[in-house]
This record gives C-alpha cells, sequence and structure tokens, in this order.
C-alpha cells in the first residue's frame, strides 16, 4: 500500500459530495442557468421578505 492512497481516496470522496452538493442545490435553490430561484429558494426569498416587512413596519 502506498502512502498516498488513503489521502487520494478521502479526496476522490470529497469531490464527489462536492459535485453532488453543487447539482442539488443548483436545482432547489439557485439555477444560474436560468437566473431563477427554485423551490426552496423561493421559501428563503419571501421568508426575509415577509421578516423585512415585520421589522420595517413602525412601533407606535
Amino acid at each position: 500500500m502506498r502512502s498516498g492512497s488513503v489521502l487520494m481516496e478521502y479526496v476522490m470522496v470529497q469531490v464527489l459530495v462536492a459535485c453532488l452538493l453543487m447539482l442539488v442545490m443548483n436545482e432547489l435553490f439557485y439555477n444560474w442557468g436560468t437566473a431563477e430561484f427554485g423551490p426552496a429558494g423561493m421559501g428563503i426569498k419571501f421568508f426575509y421578505q415577509r421578516l423585512l416587512g415585520g421589522l420595517s413596519l413602525p412601533v407606535p
């Protein structure tokens, strides 16, 4: 067994996980190809819009 084989296996697993996360996040949160928010991204966007709308109300 060579000394770098464990490190290379770790790097390959990390690259695979990063690619899968990138694909999932691209579809769910923000699609760079169409420049539109996905379903989860729209939920977060509407949440922050409601939050900022409530915080900007004047306090009597």
